[in-house]
């Protein structure tokens, strides 16, 4: 069942005029919609995700129900799941209720492309920059606040995927990762792979030959000696543990 988020807040009608003006509030989106609703769900949806409201972003998108009819909401509830970041509040007044949609997401600090990065490049540490970009739906597990110590954001000690192959142009200022980033092949086509395979105390490796590339924990496919051809997970330059059931 669709999880239902609720919320109902007053608010005070102002003597004259719309109010303020959230700077979230988007061309094409009603700009009468107050500012004491734009925060109001922006908290909401900051405690369901479990960040701090400063990390919420907001794109309000029109109803397609003609404008907001005066006077201004006196109260709001928040309805939907949040998958990919898509919401609807439902805005309540003595006129009637209207629904607006919304798509949020969160500030998160990423790994961003330091210069230009052309097709086939392998990535240095030099390439990447600590940057923010937008991630639309519920944080990934590395967002949140920074190292208290350090100011590092979380789960960026390091820079990732150092030696991967650069799959398309990317931009300078462009979060880094996959698919726009692969690891490199620790084997080709033809070299001879080992096939480990364990079960229970017993294990065994055969030496095959690769029938597809290998990339770091991704699967390889290696025939046997018997003709077989078998998959199995790439564990280094020079063997595949069996996949159960092979």
């Amino acid at each position: 069942m669709p999880l239902l988020l609720l919320l109902a807040v007053a608010l005070a009608t102002p003597p004259a005029g719309p109010g303020p003006v959230s700077p979230d509030t988007a061309a094409g989106a009603d700009p009468r919609i107050p500012a004491a609703v734009v925060e109001g769900v922006r908290g909401q949806i900051a405690e369901a995700w479990g960040v701090d409201p400063g990390q919420v972003v907001l794109r309000w998108t029109p109803s397609g129900r003609g404008r907001m009819a005066d006077p201004p909401p006196e109260a709001f509830r928040v309805l939907g799941t949040g998958a990919g970041g898509q919401w609807v509040v439902e805005l309540r007044s003595g006129a009637g209720i209207q629904r607006v949609s919304l798509r949020a997401g969160v500030e998160v600090p990423v790994w961003v492309a330091a210069r230009e990065l052309t097709r086939d490049h392998l990535l240095s540490a030099d390439d990447l920059v600590r940057g923010t970009g937008q991630f639309w739906g519920p944080p990934p597990p590395t967002a949140g606040p920074p190292d208290a110590g350090t100011g590092a954001p979380p789960g960026l000690d390091a820079p990732p995927h150092v030696g991967w192959r650069v799959q398309r142009r990317i931009e300078s200022g462009e979060p880094v990762g996959p698919p726009a980033v692969t690891p490199p092949s620790l084997f080709q086509a033809g070299d001879a792979v080992g096939v480990w395979v364990q079960r229970g105390q017993v294990s065994v490796e055969i030496v095959g030959e690769a029938r597809s590339a290998g990339l770091q924990g991704r699967e390889a496919r290696v025939r046997l000696p018997s003709g077989r051809v078998v998959t199995g997970t790439v564990v280094s330059a020079t063997r595949i543990t069996l996949r159960e059931g092979s």
